[in-house]
């Protein structure tokens, strides 16, 4: 939980340094992720929200941070509540730059590669031989997409 504190501290101090220098790209999002852990049949479904923080300094490169949490009253067969928070920051590729005098893109394409700390309560997480109702773990994301230009 404390990684997850700094992680999330480390990022607001980012955001408001791009503040200062270039405003940032902030985003609230709904985030919805559904699984069909093994050995179960059940389908399991967690709800949140995540908010992106994205501060452009080159015409390559940017950075992101990401903060998210979510919820599911029952998980699987486990029948226990799981909440999930994650927080990650890492560098954005777009893949064609603009120049200075050319006319914009309507999109540009880009990669991404984040990672960060995640932290899980109110589930059952083996360890061992002992069951524990929280758990720590390392968090990694990559992806792609297209940005208006």
């Amino acid at each position: 939980m404390r990684r997850i504190a700094v992680l999330a501290i480390l990022l607001c101090a980012v955001a408001g340094l791009a503040a200062a220098a270039d405003m940032p790209e902030i985003s609230v999002n709904y985030s919805y992720q559904g699984s069909r852990p093994l050995p179960y049949k059940t389908w399991a479904g967690l709800q949140g929200g995540r908010g992106d923080v994205v501060w452009t300094f080159s015409r390559h490169w940017s950075l992101v941070g990401e903060v998210a949490g979510e919820h599911s009253r029952l998980f699987s067969n486990t029948k226990a509540p799981l909440t999930l928070f994650t927080a990650m920051v890492g560098p954005r590729l777009y893949l064609v730059a603009r120049r200075k005098n050319e006319k914009p893109m309507r999109l540009r394409p880009f990669l991404q590669v984040v990672g960060g700390g995640a932290y899980a309560t109110e589930g059952k997480f083996p360890d061992g031989t002992l069951i524990r109702n929280q758990a720590k773990s390392i968090a990694a994301a990559g992806g792609g997409g297209l940005e208006p230009g």
